[in-house]
């Protein structure tokens, strides 16, 4: 599969934008600001192909990305934003519900937490959420360049045992600045949807 070969699809607020459900569908969940558009242009090797946010919390949009017609990278919008008022974060979560409910072809969601930090209370939300609707998910731990080669292993499975009893599958280690863990995740991706 050519991930260079990939182009913003849609940005959308209603259901009736959505493109044709016609490929199978990546999405990408996670905190405000924790990378996932530097992920989509590390992954894609297109340096503005996402817009990397300045402002957490600014994304209030479901944005579609088309890699060389075969799948579709869903970026939904992050959460965990304090400074967001109530009334924002409930029209956000209106949106995120709308697309989840709409049948969409949901292959895998891709759930980035910083490799840094204990996973959040919602981080931990998100988990029980994907797993209560049957959404197979894995785990992406990005900035996995703050620590030496050598660490991160050891970041990796402090992780693991700190999330044991309610995530059982890989971690993944990524980090956009130094591009280490894209070729491991493509791969994987390319497998798992048997895009080989």
């Amino acid at each position: 599969m050519n991930w260079n070969n990939a182009k913003h699809e849609a940005t959308c607020v209603i259901k009736g934008q959505y493109p044709p459900s016609d490929l199978p569908e990546i999405i990408l969940c996670g905190r405000s600001n924790v990378g996932k558009s530097s992920f989509i242009n590390t992954i894609t090797n297109r340096r503005n192909l996402a817009r990397v946010g300045q402002t957490p919390g600014k994304t209030r949009q479901i944005i579609f990305f088309n890699i060389d017609n075969r799948l579709r990278i869903v970026d939904m919008p992050g959460y965990g934003y304090a400074k967001v008022s109530k009334s924002e974060q409930n029209a956000w979560k209106d949106l995120t519900d709308e697309y989840f409910q709409s049948g969409r072809p949901i292959a895998l969601a891709l759930l980035f937490l910083d490799i840094r930090r204990e996973p959040s209370e919602d981080d931990l939300l998100m988990m029980n959420w994907l797993a209560v609707n049957e959404i197979p998910y894995v785990i992406v731990a990005v900035k996995a360049d703050k620590f030496a080669k050598t660490k991160v292993n050891t970041e990796i499975r402090r992780l693991k045992n700190t999330l044991e009893s309610v995530y059982r599958n890989e971690i993944y280690p990524f980090s956009s600045l130094k591009k280490e863990g894209v070729q491991e995740f493509k791969a994987f991706l390319e497998d798992y949807l048997e895009l080989t």
